[in-house]
């Protein structure tokens, strides 16, 4: 697993591979010795979990954040534009209103 993972310790490759080797040769020999190596990696793998998680949370509610304001933008956006529309369709019928006032007008004087 640490071959797979290089970025997570800085050693030599050839180092990794001979601590490896030495690790499974010990544990044929040594009885017990591979379950305290998987608590090791285990215990190792907590420490890791436990300083990426408070800053992975923060980055985390900081994206949710901005998320959050960019759409109360955006609905605040819609809102003006469908109050613009709105409007204008008032207009519409307001203009429509009156051009069918002046024809009716001019039709009872010309008539």
């Amino acid at each position: 697993m640490e071959l797979l993972n290089p970025q997570s310790e800085s050693k030599h490759a050839l180092l990794t591979i001979t601590e490896g080797i030495a690790k499974g040769i010990a544990t044929n020999k040594i009885s017990g010795l591979s379950s305290v190596l998987q608590i090791n990696e285990a215990r190792l793998a907590l420490d890791e979990l436990d300083k990426f998680l408070p800053n992975f949370i923060n980055n985390l509610n900081k994206e949710i954040e901005k998320l959050y304001k960019e759409q109360n933008v955006q609905k605040k956006i819609d809102d003006l534009n469908k109050k613009q529309r709105q409007q204008q369709q008032t207009n519409v019928q307001q203009n429509t209103t009156t051009v069918n006032k002046r024809n009716t007008i001019k039709e009872e004087t010309n008539g």
